[in-house]
């Protein structure tokens, strides 16, 4: 049987990325940034965490045609369809029932995420994967230019979500127990693409994160048990987000939702309790800004697919850490995996946790694909 060229896969997984995810409905990444109503202020502005380097793109496409499709809607497919590539060059070596197991789940997971989502979820998910991929097969071999590409794909990350830099981190640290001095060159790229919005958020927000919104987050959360610090919904309802005053606030709310859990630890159980936890491995598909009914029939049917495809996922992840392969890999997954889980738990009303849980499905993904059978056929083929 004749072999498909590995271009034309891409070019296949792209099309497939394009006809699934480009033709839902998508809110404009410039649209969350303080609701504004169109794109035209400079990517320093906004305190939301966003793929800020993208704004003017967008503003172009917008004084030309009046829409986002091309940059926003055609890119997320283009994106979603290289995840769902990388997942499959991921399992090409263990067999197509994983494969098919994890192409699955994720693409449900990016389908529902895209109605109503914006870009910068998905080049979140499209850079951690990208990085997982290649940091798996990082070795002395590893040419400059690779690492120049991993600290690129560190930086989309990082401007992609508040919570990120953590995450690359910690895949840095990998990078230097398999590459030692070398993994300077990573860094080097991603301080150099990322400090500049970093630096602003310190000038304008006085914060370091690129959010100015966290501490309001952690109030959702905790469901009317600890009332705010301050009241911040003025800002909101103002449109008043990229403000230092609002930034302010939101970050006086974070140390009083702090101060409150170390004053009473009981409200731990409020945010880190068997239903919020089941809510976070088995989100909603569904989420307010689909305008889809979770009731009907092919909906509660999705559903339990996906939570069967997840829970064959998880059961694959947890039974990679037990072999005895690049451990170190293996531990940086469920660290980031992890790191996403409890920031979802303790900040986040699960209303939307899907958007935000996404990266740490998808880093699960990626751990359940590195388990390999020694000898003979099974459940992931012959190895």
């Amino acid at each position: 049987m004749a072999k498909i060229h590995p271009v034309l896969i891409k070019a296949i997984f792209l099309f497939v990325g394009i006809g699934l995810f480009s033709f839902t409905n998508k809110l404009p990444d410039w649209r969350w940034m303080s609701q504004k109503s169109d794109p035209y202020f400079s990517m320093f502005e906004t305190g939301l965490p966003i793929f800020r380097p993208w704004l003017p793109v967008e503003a172009l496409e917008w004084h030309w045609f009046g829409s986002n499709w091309f940059s926003a809607n055609l890119t997320y497919g283009l994106l979603g369809g290289w995840v769902l590539w990388v997942i499959f060059q991921n399992n090409k070596p263990r067999g197509i029932v994983l494969g098919a197991i994890s192409i699955a789940a994720s693409a449900i997971a990016i389908w529902y995420t895209g109605n109503g989502g914006t870009l910068y979820d998905i080049t979140g998910i499209f850079s951690l994967v990208y990085l997982l991929y290649l940091l798996r097969n990082i070795d002395t071999d590893t040419s400059n230019g690779e690492l120049v590409g991993i600290g690129c794909l560190m930086a989309i990350l990082n401007l992609s979500r508040p919570f990120a830099i953590s995450i690359c981190v910690m895949l840095l640290v990998y990078t230097a127990i398999r590459l030692k001095a070398r993994a300077i060159i990573p860094l080097y790229v991603l301080i150099i693409l990322a400090a500049p919005f970093h630096i602003n958020q310190m000038v304008r927000y006085d914060t370091f994160e690129l959010s100015t919104y966290g501490g309001n987050n952690l109030v959702e959360a905790l469901g009317g048990k600890v009332l705010a610090g301050e009241d911040c919904y003025p800002y909101e309802a103002t449109r008043q987000l990229d403000s230092l005053e609002a930034a302010q606030c939101a970050a006086a709310n974070k140390r009083f939702i702090i101060k409150s859990y170390l004053n009473d630890p009981s409200l731990l159980h409020h945010t880190i309790n068997f239903e919020r936890i089941g809510k976070v491995l088995f989100p909603n598909l569904v989420w307010h800004a689909t305008g889809l009914d979770p009731k009907t029939p092919v909906q509660i049917a999705v559903q339990k697919i996906f939570n069967g495809l997840l829970l064959i996922i998880y059961v694959m992840a947890l039974l990679a850490l037990f072999q005895k392969q690049n451990r170190a890999y293996k531990l940086t997954l469920l660290l980031s995996a992890s790191y996403v889980i409890g920031i979802t738990l303790m900040a986040n009303r699960l209303s939307e946790t899907l958007r935000v849980i996404l990266p740490a499905t998808m880093t699960l993904v990626v751990l359940s694909q590195t388990y390999v059978r020694s000898k003979g056929w099974g459940l992931y083929g012959r190895s």
